[in-house]
């Protein structure tokens, strides 16, 4: 029997130029040739290495011809991406070998891992409400390119990223770049990525990332409000004031401030109050009213976020209420001498009060003057005694030290009569003075009857007593009758600037009118 050349040899399957399989898994090729006689004798190559040995000859007999085949189960093994494998044929020795088409083998390298990571790169990412953070996932070395999917709890958000990738050794590392702008529903909801790079194969999913929301505290109250934002505590008494936020996430620090200086110190943080998933915080200060700290501002401050800058409350002017402490008089004296129907200079009453403070004067017989100056223009002698001043406001009430005021006057004069013996016939005058001061100065006495002078103090002064102040007149005679007058002063003026005072007694003598001969007129009555 003759022999027959194998003339074709064909390698399948052959959908195309490239044979795709993937690293590690195994892909079936067949190396089949025409009719010859006798069989044929199949090579493999993969690039130049001979890998005849893998594979599985046979043939079968058609028409007493053989068509050979070799099957070679072949596991895909990244150093032979992009070589080309064929095979030969040859059943006549001496014989050029017959090749196959040459097949290009790709190797798919399936993505198996895939890294999340941030610029926070913790596995809970603290994002500002409102600001951006960036997410990068990458790929290891994968063939082909990968496809990278991103997801915040069920969400795909692929469509905010951006991908790219970079050659490697003839394989890809692929990366998407998702900018992350913070929103407060995505809180405690997890952010990963997917990435596949073979159709029909599973996704291999990255390590879950927690989005943890800051909010950011943005506005914080004090309480109480007061008017205007003023404040006002009575010195000495406890105000409570409260700081408070609006929901944030964490809960906020709260920082007080009184004049600038910090009492954090003196406040009591409260529990923060959960308000859905956000914190409301507050802190209570129980201030006791200074005088120091009048129109000192308060004021608190929050944040809740390190880096970021501190919301402020309102501020509150504190307004301090104070009532009198001590009265202080000027001039600073504790007694005033002045002569009736002249005028007293003003004392002023003054109080430190907060508000201001009223004023009332209390003097002697129900002496009552609602105004803060004590003056008198023309002082009289019932005005005489101690008086003082009282500072009085809806926070406490004081009274000044007492003052005395001493009016002097002119005596005014009486004069008593009084007959020392039965008969009448001898009387002693005696010259009563009253006025301030009580030191008395008797300058003397005189007679006159029916207006004309009968007897001066030179006349007289052989009949009185006790510096002048008693007249004692013995065995009376009808000379003797009329109108006695004594002169006395304490050395105080009287209203139209007179110093002597006087006062008068009128002597009825009874009986038959004689001429004393122990006595010398001065003076002539006439009738």
């Amino acid at each position: 029997m003759s022999e027959l050349a194998v003339t074709t040899v064909t390698i399948t399957p052959r959908d195309n130029t490239v044979i795709e399989v993937f690293e590690g898994e195994t892909k079936t090729i067949t190396c089949i040739t025409g009719p010859s006689r006798p069989p044929a004798r199949i090579q493999w190559y993969i690039g130049v290495q001979n890998v005849t040995n893998l594979a599985q000859t046979n043939f079968t007999n058609q028409d007493d011809k053989f068509i050979s085949s070799s099957t070679l189960v072949y596991t895909g093994n990244d150093t032979n991406h992009e070589k080309n494998i064929f095979c030969t044929a040859v059943n006549i020795e001496g014989r050029q070998e017959v090749k196959s088409e040459k097949m290009s083998i790709y190797i798919h390298v399936p993505v198996t891992k895939v890294t999340i990571t941030s610029t926070d790169n913790h596995t809970e990412i603290g994002v500002v409400e409102g600001d951006q953070l960036t997410f990068t996932c990458t790929t290891g070395p994968s063939r082909p390119p990968v496809r990278i999917q991103w997801y915040i709890g069920v969400q795909n958000v692929t469509n905010l990223a951006q991908t790219n990738f970079t050659n490697q050794d003839d394989k890809f590392i692929s990366s998407s770049t998702l900018v992350y702008t913070g929103n407060d529903t995505n809180h405690e909801q997890n952010i990963f990525c997917t990435a596949v790079n073979i159709e029909g194969r599973q996704d291999v999913e990255s390590e879950k990332m927690s989005i943890y929301i800051h909010v950011p505290v943005a506005a914080v109250t004090i309480t109480p409000a007061g008017d205007n934002n003023i404040i006002e505590v009575v010195e000495g008494a406890i105000q409570n004031f409260t700081c408070t936020t609006a929901a944030s996430r964490p809960y906020a620090y709260i920082q007080w401030y009184i004049g600038g200086e910090n009492v954090t110190i003196k406040a009591q943080p409260e529990s923060p109050v959960q308000n859905g998933s956000k914190f409301i915080s507050s802190s209570s200060l129980e201030y006791v009213g200074k005088g120091s700290d009048h129109i000192n501002v308060i004021y608190c401050e929050a944040y809740n976020i390190f880096g970021r800058d501190k919301v402020k409350t309102t501020q509150k002017s504190i307004f301090i209420l104070i009532g009198p402490k001590t009265v202080t008089l000027v001039p600073v004296n504790d007694s005033y001498t002045v002569n009736e129907t002249k005028s007293l200079s003003e004392i002023k009453c003054s109080a430190t009060c907060r508000p201001d403070c009223n004023y009332t004067w209390i003097g002697p017989t129900g002496f009552t003057n609602y105004q803060p100056k004590l003056q008198f223009d023309s002082i009289y002698r019932n005005q005489s005694g101690i008086y003082h001043c009282t500072a009085n406001n809806d926070f406490g009430s004081k009274t000044s030290n007492k003052i005395i005021i001493t009016v002097h006057y002119p005596p005014d004069v009486s004069i008593n009569h009084i007959f020392t013996d039965e008969d009448e016939s001898e009387v002693s005058f005696v010259c009563n003075a009253s006025g301030i001061p009580s030191t008395y100065f008797y300058s003397g006495w005189t007679q006159t009857f029916d207006g004309h002078d009968i007897r001066n103090s030179s006349a007289l002064s052989s009949f009185t007593y006790d510096d002048n102040k008693t007249l004692t007149l013995s065995r009376l005679f009808y000379q003797d009758a009329g109108n006695y007058t004594c002169y006395v002063d304490n050395g105080v003026p009287d209203r139209i600037d007179q110093v002597l005072q006087f006062g008068q007694e009128q002597l009825n003598v009874k009986g038959w009118a004689s001429l004393r001969s122990d006595i010398e007129f001065n003076y002539l009555i006439i009738d």
